[in-house]
């Protein structure tokens, strides 16, 4: 049930959401920044790339457009004309997404916000900030932000949290993060899904989060990862009460992933916990005996003080850990 929960919710927010439309279509542009684009626009290529159709990759895609240019050339058809525009990077340096506990998140930075510098360095893209970013060793950062409804530029100053991140290639990496996501200059035109497309969304969603749960406490338990990534119900309470401030939907969506998170822990081999039990009745199943009374109380006190002291593990990290 944890599993068909969180499939259901992924489902219903992709339906909520709705998809990318194909061919990339300008739905709304920044209010932020001046640009050529105009609702309607079919974009077909952005700096000379064209633009990814059915199962390209979008990161690949965007990973080769230039990162040290603010405003870029488009070709797209506009009623039925293919026209030339320039506007902003398809990736400027805007706030998309704030993570909870971050440096970024204690500092003030709030969505929306365009980034205007860093440490004094101007940062036309959200790329740009990535690549300095990647630079750092945790000191003390700078950024200055522009923020709608205020007439001059803020100064917030952070300081980078050491984070294990997921590589493509398999395995973590330890780096400096303040915790900003990007955002796209312009929102493309959605359309709603189809419900075996939904459905299996949701399902390949569930997968994932089982996948970096299991792979995560495979890294912490032979080291390759800070134990510092388990974290207890302290800072879980704090991380759902700043997704509950970011909106509705974040909040949901948290939800649900915490369901799978869950559902993929309680399925762990380990006494007291669903997974314990699926391995006694497996070995029933095989020797046509159940185990032995005793075997079986000492392996289930075994779980539970395993158990236990992962909670309380986990806890003494939420205070100690940065």
């Amino acid at each position: 049930f944890n599993f068909i929960f969180a499939a259901i919710v992924f489902m219903v927010l992709l339906f909520v959401t709705g998809i990318q439309k194909e061919p990339l279509t300008v739905g709304e542009v920044s209010p932020r920044a001046p640009s050529g684009l105009l609702p309607g626009d079919v974009v077909l290529e952005i700096a000379g790339e064209t633009v990814p159709v059915e199962d390209e990759s979008w990161s690949d895609f965007y990973d080769r457009l230039p990162v040290a240019s603010a405003d870029v050339d488009y070709k797209v058809e506009r009623d039925g004309a293919v026209l030339d525009v320039t506007a902003p990077h398809p990736l400027p340096a805007l706030v998309g997404s704030v993570s909870p506990l971050s440096a970024a998140r204690d500092a003030g930075v709030e969505v929306g916000d365009w980034i205007v510098a860093i440490d004094g360095t101007p940062l036309p893209t959200f790329d740009a900030l990535l690549a300095y970013m990647s630079d750092s060793t945790g000191e003390p950062v700078t950024l200055t932000v522009r923020r709608m409804g205020e007439p001059e530029p803020l100064t917030l100053t952070m300081t980078p949290k050491r984070m294990d991140v997921p590589k493509a290639e398999g395995g973590f990496e330890s780096r400096f993060l303040i915790g900003i996501g990007g955002d796209l200059s312009f929102t493309p035109e959605v359309t709603a899904p189809g419900l075996w497309q939904a459905l299996s969304s949701g399902v390949r969603s569930v997968g994932s989060i089982g996948s970096a749960t299991v792979s995560g406490l495979y890294n912490m338990a032979t080291g390759q990862i800070s134990a510092c990534n388990m974290t207890g119900p302290v800072r879980i309470a704090q991380i759902v009460a700043q997704k509950a401030e970011d909106g509705l939907e974040d909040f949901i969506w948290l939800i649900a992933l915490l369901s799978a998170a869950i559902g993929f822990m309680n399925l762990l081999p380990i006494p007291v916990l669903d997974g314990g039990h699926l391995v006694f009745y497996a070995y029933e199943a095989v020797v046509r005996r159940r185990p032995g009374e005793r075997v079986y109380n000492v392996l289930t006190l075994i779980g539970l003080v395993f158990m236990v002291s992962l909670l309380v593990f986990s806890t003494m990290n939420d205070f100690i850990c940065p």
